[in-house]
């Protein structure tokens, strides 16, 4: 999910999940973890 790693590195997950129409940051965080099997923060952790 390049959109969480670069260029938003910086950006808190909660700006993202907006920025991607999502209703709640609980909505995307859910979502991210269901497909990709991990959280948004952990790609995030992992990513760099």
């Amino acid at each position: 999910m390049f959109i969480i790693a670069y260029p938003f590195h910086n950006i808190i997950i909660g700006k993202i999940s907006s920025f991607l129409y999502y209703s709640s940051q609980s909505h995307f965080q859910k979502a991210f973890k269901n497909h990709y099997g991990i959280t948004p923060e952990l790609y995030r952790k992992s990513a760099k």
